[in-house]
């Protein structure tokens, strides 16, 4: 085990009003490229029940405690393809002075019910909302003064073009996004019932996401990032999952920081052993070494729709990361970082949809000084 890695096991307070999440953080052994350093962080959220034993499942397979992959879990609160009008390119390290965060994955509508704790079935109309997990992620980043892009594909129709416009008002570099002529953009259903449980209805046989091929890759884009994000979702179904591993390959090369969110969605995997083998086949990229414990602060706040709550608190974290890429040597402030991300997953779920509900920085500032003069 070398001696320079460390990880660490922090598990924060939970609201008793909101679904408990797991995050599990995996950093690597610290290499110096491009006088930068180079880990990896693994990122997951789940609801309750049988999704939280796959990861668990997963996380344990082929590693055992004696690993190097150590497992840190922490319970918590929780477009534009060749058309150059509508790129927003980002620099590398504008905005707040952060490094860039590079997200990697779908973009989606999601379609989310005008009245809450009702079945999909039950649901008397439905509200659309961007979305799609890494999307959630490089808006809230950027969203916070952070500097972000999104990498992905969507269809060429109204949908893609409307998501396409969203990342530019959002200040996101989508110089990287590409459309498809000939599938859809993807559409999620997606409510909290009664009990508390999430439920979801994809429309994706194939979506344009499923469709993204490796010679659409801007690798020059890639390169740029010191944070590299993705998640699970682009591992179901080729081409998109080989042009995913051709992405992170340009990405540890360049001596990006890895971030990963297994996003566990059961519906879309044709079986939970193919889940667990794809998802295993890419969580062991760095080696984590050493560990102390902690505890961070939750904060409760009254729901009302938990749709993006964990991509906010992705967001928040990888946001104060690509301040400061050392954050995790020091536990005072990465106490204070984790702390922050629960603000903004809590916020985030105090309005409606995943996008449209994500903080800015003024408001979890505002939020945290409102909680501490209570």
């Amino acid at each position: 085990m070398h001696e320079t890695s460390r990880a660490l096991l922090l598990r924060a307070s939970t609201a008793p009003l909101l679904q408990s999440i797991r995050f599990i953080v995996k950093l690597g052994s610290i290499l110096q490229h491009r006088n930068r350093p180079h880990a990896s962080v693994l990122i997951s959220s789940s609801s309750h029940g049988d999704r939280f034993q796959l990861l668990l499942d997963i996380a344990s397979m082929n590693t055992g405690r004696s690993s190097n992959l150590f497992r840190c879990c922490t319970e918590f609160l929780g477009f534009a393809g060749d058309d150059h009008n509508e790129s927003f390119h980002a620099n590398k390290e504008s905005r707040d002075n952060n490094l860039l965060v590079l997200c990697f994955g779908e973009m989606l509508i999601d379609f989310i019910p005008t009245v809450g704790k009702v079945s999909l079935a039950d649901a008397p109309a439905f509200e659309k909302a961007p979305g799609g997990a890494p999307a959630n992620v490089a808006v809230g980043i950027s969203k916070l003064g952070g500097s972000s892009a999104f990498i992905g594909k969507v269809g060429d129709d109204e949908f893609g073009h409307m998501l396409v416009n969203i990342l530019k008002q959002n200040n996101v570099d989508n110089s990287g996004m590409r459309f498809d002529q000939n599938a859809k953009t993807a559409l999620a259903f997606v409510t909290l019932r009664e009990d508390g449980e999430r439920e979801f209805l994809f429309y994706r046989h194939p979506s344009a996401d499923m469709l993204f091929r490796e010679s659409e890759l801007d690798g020059s884009l890639i390169e740029k990032a010191a944070i590299f994000h993705y998640g699970s979702i682009s591992l179901i179904e080729e081409p998109c999952r080989s042009t995913h591993i051709a992405a992170m390959e340009i990405a540890k090369r360049s001596g990006s920081l890895l971030s990963y969110d297994p996003n566990l969605r059961l519906p879309l995997w044709p079986s939970a052993e193919v889940a667990r083998t794809e998802i295993m086949s890419i969580w062991d990229q760095a080696d984590v070494i050493k560990d102390f414990k902690g505890r961070v602060g939750g904060v409760t706040v009254n729901p009302v729709d938990t749709t993006g709550a964990g991509d906010a608190f992705v967001g928040g974290i990888l946001y104060c990361l690509a301040s400061d890429l050392n954050l995790y040597k020091d536990e005072k402030r990465l106490r204070e970082a984790l702390y922050f991300a629960n603000v903004c997953g809590a916020i985030a779920v105090t309005k409606r949809g995943a996008i449209p509900a994500l903080p800015t920085k003024e408001a979890v500032l505002e939020f945290q000084q409102a909680k501490g003069a209570s």
